[in-house]
């Protein structure tokens, strides 16, 4: 039996996810004995990132690696296996301390710890400078006020543990001290409740359409009238962010509402000065998805089709991808990107995405998704043929987005005038779609139509007699459905002059 690489194991996951700079950091890490005392760990490391970032060369296996760990012994399952898992935990470990090292928002455990070791001087001197640092750096969102509450609370220790409160004033100012903690931590509460709402919403327009039994709508409802949400729009201070994720929940419910979009958008705008960049970051990116939805359920398609491209177009040069989550552009929104400069026929912008940005993908995506991306530049700009060929080195059986090939593929062959090849292809298309167990029945019935209505563009095309373009156009008008606009596109080419149709059953 050969030797399989190890790019499933868990270990190769993580690692792929490593910067150039935290490959570099990850060998010091591993090279202390602060943290490690096993030098065979060491070992493996610096041999398995020769195979960075795909490992999936044919030496990159257990028994190869373990033969260069160690030399002299024969291979051992059970060793190798313990020595992979070792590895994941101590860069799974390291990437947590660089997440603590990196982030501004620990010093109350410094303070707290300081407190706790009766040295009262210098836990006020780090709390003040803490302050400070908040202060100047002023960018809000929700770890602003969580740290701020911490570094609030801190100072109430502080001031109860170590200062006398004998005077009316130095009481006042406690309770002063008190009531910001506790207004702080309310915002912080809003903005994150406010947050997973929105991702409610959009989690339940995917798989269930419209709010069923008015779910969200009553949930929204109770946080607008509650005392938490009131409390926290009375502080002159801070009721712009209040306002802001207010207007997300509503843009986002009312999907395909102009007005309420736009107050959405214009809060953004007009306070994204004061917010952190991943703040920014996570607003943008639901501004996308209100004009996903709008476009899919407003009135004003072609208001938020150009407001989307404006969208992504400003995502991507302020690098808005980049937050501290990741590093990466995600495969899901850059798919949406090419599908949208392909909708809006815009091939030599798509190219520059490719050429600037198709780096910025998740390394063990990024193959599959310059390819899918170049079949789909070839596609938008009429050559046919280089698109297919360019589909042939993709990846399918690894590809999350198997459906936009057979779709792109589709369209090529039918705009090829291979109709036999496209009627195939939606044969197997229907037999794909039946047997996925993944996709949910909502998503299911858009890839339907799609299929019905290709059919028949095709039995036109065809010469057929049995369906009308014109009256295949008026039906569709009312359907939802994947590639909607070039179907309509195609059937338009195919409508009989000065014919009126009757919708009847």
């Amino acid at each position: 039996m050969k030797n399989k690489p190890l790019n499933r194991h868990d270990v190769v996951h993580l690692l792929r996810t490593f910067s150039q700079k935290e490959l570099k950091r990850f060998s010091l890490y591993l090279g202390s004995e602060y943290f490690n005392t096993r030098n065979a760990l060491k070992a493996l490391y610096s041999e398995i990132i020769k195979y960075h970032p795909l490992y999936t060369h044919v030496n990159c296996t257990k028994e190869t690696l373990y033969k260069i760990v160690y030399p002299a012994l024969h291979y051992n399952g059970g060793t190798m296996r313990d020595l992979l898992s070792e590895l994941y935990e101590a860069a799974a470990d390291f990437v947590t301390f660089e997440t603590i090292r990196n982030r501004k928002n620990n010093d109350h455990i410094r303070i707290n710890e300081l407190r706790e070791r009766g040295l009262a001087k210098q836990a006020f001197k780090h709390l003040d400078n803490s302050f400070a640092n908040g202060k100047s750096l002023n960018k809000i969102d929700s770890e602003y006020f969580l740290q701020r509450y911490n570094l609030l609370i801190e100072k109430v220790n502080l001031d109860t543990i170590f200062r006398h409160q004998a005077s009316q004033r130095s009481i006042s100012r406690l309770f002063e001290e008190v009531k910001d903690s506790e207004l702080t931590i309310q915002l912080f509460s809003i903005l994150e409740i406010t947050a997973n709402y929105s991702n409610i919403i959009l989690i339940e327009e995917r798989f269930h359409g419209n709010d069923p039994d008015n779910f969200m709508n009553n949930r929204l409802n109770e946080l607008y009238s509650s005392g938490l949400f009131k409390l926290a729009k009375e502080t002159e201070e801070y009721k712009f962010v209040v306002d802001i994720y207010k207007a997300m929940l509503d843009a986002l419910y009312k999907r395909g509402n102009l007005k309420l979009y736009k107050i959405y958008r214009d809060h953004v705008k007009k306070h994204s000065a004061k917010l952190s960049h991943d703040e920014v970051s996570m607003h943008y990116s639901k501004l996308i998805s209100c004009c996903i939805l709008g476009t899919k359920y407003g009135r004003n398609k072609e208001f938020f089709d150009n407001e989307l491209f404006t969208l992504y177009f400003n995502f991507l040069e302020k690098e808005l991808y980049r937050d501290n989550k990741t590093q990466f552009i995600p495969s899901v929104l850059y798919r949406t990107i090419i599908l949208h400069a392909i909708k809006m026929n815009k091939p030599a912008w798509l190219k520059k995405v490719i050429n600037r940005f198709i780096h910025d993908i998740q390394p063990a995506d990024k193959e599959n998704m310059k390819i899918y991306s170049l079949a789909f530049y070839y596609y938008a700009s009429g050559r046919n043929g280089k698109a297919l060929e360019t589909i042939g080195h993709l990846n399918i059986t690894q590809f999350i987005f198997k459906y936009d090939i057979y779709n792109l593929k589709l369209r090529i062959f039918y705009e090829d005038k291979n109709y036999i090849a496209a009627s195939e292809l939606i044969h197997s298309y229907r037999q794909f779609l039946r047997t996925d167990k993944l996709m949910p029945s909502v998503r299911k019935a858009f890839h339907r139509t799609f299929m019905k209505y290709a059919s028949r563009l095709i039995k036109i095309s065809e010469g057929s007699n049995k369906f009308e373009a014109g009256l295949e156009m008026q039906r569709l008008e009312g359907e939802n459905c994947v590639n909607k606009e070039w179907l309509l596109e195609k059937l338009a080419l195919l409508e009989k002059p000065k014919r009126k149709y009757s919708m009847t059953g």
